[in-house]
């Protein structure tokens, strides 16, 4: 990705240890979109991407693509709260999977429907002594 550990070095982690489970924040520095080479999908059985950051790393259409890649039984949402309002990251799924929460929590995207659920307790109770 953008960082120091490119998708190819991840990829090897993952292989080394193919009965593990990762989780890989940032979408895996673009790992998935990798992922339509059958042998990197094979290898992403039990590996899962966070949606952290997206919006200083993807467009929205990020959500869609990674989807189509690997599936969204693999995808988590991550806001990276309090760096980024919730609301915010809620927005660009919204604007890539469907304008609605239910749409969203439809999709599949492990998270979602608990975030969307929290979201009012986050933004009210929250609130910093």
């Amino acid at each position: 990705g953008k960082g120091a550990t490119p998708p190819a070095r991840l990829l090897a982690l993952i292989e080394a240890w193919p009965g593990a489970t990762f989780i890989c924040a940032h979408w895996g520095g673009g790992l998935p979109f990798y992922a339509h080479m059958p042998e990197v999908r094979a290898a992403l059985a039990n590996v899962y991407f966070d949606s952290a950051a997206s919006p200083f790393l993807y467009d929205a259409e990020v959500f869609r693509t990674v989807a189509r890649t690997v599936g969204v039984a693999h995808m988590l949402f991550g806001s990276d709260f309090p760096l980024l309002p919730v609301e915010r990251a809620l927005d660009e799924v919204r604007e890539s999977l469907g304008t609605d929460a239910a749409r969203a929590t439809q999709s599949g995207i492990v998270g979602i429907d608990r975030v969307i659920s929290m979201i009012r307790w986050i933004t009210v109770s929250a609130k910093p002594p």
